[in-house]
């Protein structure tokens, strides 16, 4: 009882001094994660192992209407022919960007993100800039959704304290649930499955 308690709590404390670190060193932690997402985008999307990172990637993009971790310029690295070109059957040419990085007609509807309708997939894939402009988003998500926490942050440090005192509160229950019980070494818990 007194070792599994120690532990639990030996856990609880480096798990609260994680946060406390992750905090106090937020600037490099945001730097290294956009790094690792540039790095991601340019050898993972598209791979049909890393099914579920193009599909997060894409939502990101039809959510915030954005393109690429900086800007378009971030899939121009990518060399995976798969989104490029299987995505629909009827494209004959080579994508640039994908289609969630162009502004759609199907906008708002149900999981658009899918199966994007670009309003002009030509002038979305275009490489001459002032018809790009038009049909493609030319922001990066990065900065988006770093504004996006930056405006919801203070409900995720209310959800986490309250995490670590729901924590607290189990652990505490448990402890006085075992003293009560007056369990011991040679005495083991009857447990029902």
């Amino acid at each position: 009882m007194k070792k599994s308690g120690g532990l639990l709590l030996f856990l609880l404390f480096v798990e609260v001094l994680f946060f406390i670190l992750m905090a106090g060193n937020l600037n490099t932690v945001k730097i290294s994660f956009r790094d690792v997402l540039k790095l991601r985008l340019i050898e993972e999307y598209g791979k049909e192992e890393f099914y579920s990172f193009k599909q997060a990637v894409d939502v990101t993009q039809y959510q915030f209407r954005c393109c690429g971790v900086d800007s378009w310029k971030d899939f121009t690295n990518n060399n995976i022919d798969g989104w490029r070109r299987s995505e629909h059957s009827y494209s004959t040419f080579s994508l640039t960007v994908p289609r969630t990085c162009c502004k759609l007609l199907n906008y708002g509807t149900y999981r658009a993100w899918e199966k994007p309708q670009p309003e002009n997939l030509s002038g979305c894939q275009s490489n001459v800039t002032q018809i790009n402009d038009i049909y493609r988003w030319k922001k990066g998500c990065y900065g988006k959704i770093d504004t996006w926490l930056g405006t919801h942050h203070k409900s995720g440090i209310f959800l986490l304290i309250l995490f670590n005192l729901f924590q607290i509160l189990t652990l505490y229950t448990t402890a006085k649930l075992l003293k009560k019980l007056d369990l011991d070494e040679s005495r083991k818990p009857i447990v029902y499955l």
